[in-house]
């Protein structure tokens, strides 16, 4: 028996489920995409069996017509941010503005779809926002002809519902089986059309699975609703949550992505569509009352930028399940990000501490005066200078004998900031490079016993974790382990010291939250976070990558600069950027395939011939625009290739080249001492230099001299200068002199 958990099945019902298979002697296999939203409740089940590892996992995504985005969804379903940029140059992200206008762009699009005759779905955030949403648009279908508009109340949302509507079922109504000649009752979530309408207020609907139309859904089984069903549990479902919307297909999706959109609610919602899966990106936020600021505190993001933050945020509260949310804090007790945290917040305030009190005997022995400790104290960079002496004792270094040596380097005297100063002797002088694979190994050595005692369990307590991950992945092989490590071998040293290496990147992999399957590090930390890029580093080489860096260090200025030179020719040749345009183009494209399908609905529901004839005009204009558009997308996408190609061609030299600029920067010698030119252009410039002299020149040759003034030439050319130099001193002063006494001779006439 198979069961599919991914529509937010709770626990309890494959519990009831798996009592029932067991009496039966059958087999029961789960089946869903922990992935996708939590049930609520005591749900998530599926999530929680995914991480044990116990499971088999599709590779392939089937549903897409587009084959660039069924690796996509893979993508962004693990978090993939850099995925968001195929989605943006595809035009499947538009940056919308505020809420209302995203809103409005949804349904307009959605209408424009399900006019063109696509299954479309439009998702938000809520029920409420569902509701409202919903009512605009049957006002649009009433406008259009597409529904009637007298209809049923229907209570849950205070809207109405006529012939012709699409609405959603709230909840199980088995009991309806039977009723007027019912061969089943409504299901929750599913969606109905419906067919016609009753003045106590039943409804007589069709399920919609393959009905498109009032007359497609003629054929279908149908179900009378009762007024009582009608009014509690039935909704328009013209709009969604993506809660309704799990487990669904259709044509097309729209999905409004605001600041309380989650992770999974937008991957859900950018999976659901076959031909294409929109999302209407709330690009301006600000305060939603004005007592909770002003405009000036108005936000606008790029709409890549803006779900950036929502695949790198936990999602708004509630969006996890019960059992998932608990099982998580159990985790979070026993992870290593804990245990790394609080060593990292004990070093650096036992760092701080030391820093103190090395600057406080440096004033006292009078390597540093009184003026600047008291400066320095006075200052904002203490936190600064602690995170640097505590990245020289990671390196190797005595953290004392850093600090000493950059205070003894030369007075401060004139010092703006004398913290600024420091650290900037120090970092000039050194390059720190962490060094240790465990936590244990990066532990200070302080004087205090009881803080020391405390920083040597927060380390144990890490190793250990690191070493339970290693053991863990030897028993189960993760994906990213396996394309990294290898299988575990069978041999006892070489199995332990594989543990030892897969542990360590574990542990950062834990300490950073990175899942990735397919990348095994993830990105470095940012600048400042010491304790996290010591474990960087330790794991980076317990991957045995290659250290890049070190080649830039044994290379000369201009060997450096000849690199840079390199990376900037290939840099003449690229092909120009065109994402933004390609995807400009494609929003356009489609905004006129929806205004096509609008102007064209509006012409059918007209008995206005005139006006029929401008809309259909205006319809028809806008297919052909779509068509153009279509084609320069084309051609902007063989450029884009064109790109990519050159991207992967020359990313080596690129590379080369950044690494080369950053040492130099190191160096301070990244500003080019002269302006490069060719031999040509400096034969060039010697030539024009010799004409100037030629015509200012006397001239003058060998044979214009006589013989006395050639010897005086040639006996001046062979003395030496420092004797010419002296004849001019001595010379000078016999003129001062007799310029003093010709003064004086006048003063006495």
């Amino acid at each position: 028996m198979v069961v599919d958990e991914s529509a937010m099945t709770d626990t309890p019902a494959p519990a009831a489920i798996h009592r029932h298979v067991d009496t039966a002697g059958a087999k029961l296999l789960l089946v869903g995409d922990h992935r996708q939203l939590a049930a609520v409740g005591a749900g998530g089940g599926m999530d929680l069996i995914a991480g044990t590892g116990a499971r088999y996992e599709l590779a392939d995504a089937r549903r897409f017509t587009e084959e660039w985005e069924r690796a996509a969804s893979l993508r962004l379903r693990v978090g993939d941010e850099t995925v968001l940029r195929d989605y943006h140059q595809q035009g499947r992200l538009l940056a919308s503005g505020t809420v209302e206008q995203a809103e409005q762009e949804a349904c307009q699009a959605w209408l424009a779809d399900t006019l063109a005759g696509r299954r479309s779905l439009l998702l938000v955030d809520s029920n409420d926002q569902a509701a409202r949403l919903s009512s605009v648009l049957r006002a649009e279908l009433v406008r259009l002809g597409r529904a009637t508009e007298d209809g049923v109340l229907l209570g849950s949302q205070g809207t109405f519902a006529g012939v012709g509507d699409l609405v959603e079922a709230r909840a199980n109504g088995w009991a309806l089986a039977g009723l007027e000649g019912n061969r089943r009752g409504p299901i929750n979530r599913e969606t109905y059309r419906v067919t016609a309408t009753r003045p106590d207020g039943t409804l007589e609907v069709t399920p919609t699975l393959e009905a498109t139309s009032v007359e497609g859904a003629a054929g279908l089984e149908r179900i009378v609703l009762p007024p009582g069903y009608v009014r509690e549990n039935l909704a328009l479902a013209y709009a969604s949550t993506v809660h309704a919307a799990q487990g669904t297909t259709v044509d097309t999706s729209h999905t409004v992505a605001t600041p309380q959109t989650s992770h999974n609610a937008l991957y859900v919602g950018m999976s659901r569509g076959r031909a294409r899966n929109t999302a209407h990106v709330v690009t301006v936020t600000g305060p939603d009352d004005p007592a909770h600021g002003n405009v000036d505190d108005t936000i606008r993001r790029d709409p890549v930028a803006a779900l950036a933050t929502i695949l790198n945020g936990d999602g708004p509260p509630g969006s996890a399940s019960a059992l998932a949310t608990a099982a998580e804090s159990t985790d979070t007790a026993t992870s290593v990000r804990t245990r790394a945290e609080l060593f990292a917040d004990a070093v650096q305030l036992a760092s701080a501490h030391c820093t103190a009190v090395w600057l406080d005997e440096l004033a006292a022995d009078g390597t540093l005066t009184l003026r600047d400790r008291a400066r320095i104290a006075a200052e904002d960079g203490a936190t600064s200078l602690t995170r640097v002496l505590r990245s020289a004792e990671l390196a190797g270094y005595d953290p004392r004998q850093v600090l000493v040596a950059a205070i003894a380097d030369r007075p401060l005297d004139g010092a703006r900031n004398t913290t600024n100063v420091i650290y900037h002797r120090i970092t000039d002088q050194h390059r720190f490079d962490p060094v240790g694979s465990t936590w244990t190994d990066r532990t200070p050595h302080i004087a205090d016993a009881e803080w020391q005692h405390y920083l040597d369990r927060l380390a144990a307590a890490a190793d250990n974790r690191q070493t339970q991950l290693g053991e863990t992945a030897a028993r189960e092989t993760p994906t990213w382990v396996l394309d990294a490590f290898g299988p575990a071998p069978v041999d006892a040293d070489e199995r332990n010291a594989w543990i030892a290496d897969v542990g360590t990147v574990a542990a950062y992999r834990e300490l950073r939250g990175h899942d990735s399957d397919t990348d095994a590090l993830g990105p470095a930390p940012k600048p400042g976070q010491v304790e996290d890029f010591a474990a960087y580093r330790a794991a980076w080489r317990a991957l045995g990558r290659p250290e890049a860096d070190r080649e830039e260090l044994e290379l000369s200025d201009g060997q450096l600069r000849v690199r840079i030179r390199a990376s900037a020719r290939e840099a003449t040749w690229a092909p120009r950027y065109v994402g933004n345009e390609l995807a400009g183009t494609r929003q356009l494209a489609e905004q006129h395939r929806q205004t096509a399908a609008l102007r064209a609905a509006e012409a059918a529901a007209t008995n206005d011939d005139t006006e029929r004839a401008r809309l259909s005009d205006e319809s028809n204009q806008a297919t052909a625009l779509a068509l153009a558009l279509d084609h320069r997308a084309s051609e902007l996408q063989t450029l884009d290739n064109a790109r990519s190609s050159w991207l992967a061609h020359t990313a080596g030299t690129r590379a080369a080249g950044e690494r080369a600029a950053t040492e130099l920067a190191i160096r301070h010698a990244d500003a080019e001492p002269d302006t490069p030119v060719t031999a040509d252009e400096w034969l060039e410039a010697h030539r024009a230099a010799m004409i100037d002299d030629d015509a200012s020149r006397e001239v003058r040759e060998d044979y214009e001299l006589d013989g006395v003034a050639r010897e005086q030439q040639l006996a001046t050319a062979s003395q030496d200068l420092r004797e010419i130099a002296a004849q001019e001193k001595t010379l000078s002063s016999f003129h001062l002199a007799s310029a003093g006494m010709n003064e004086h001779e006048d003063g006495l006439d």
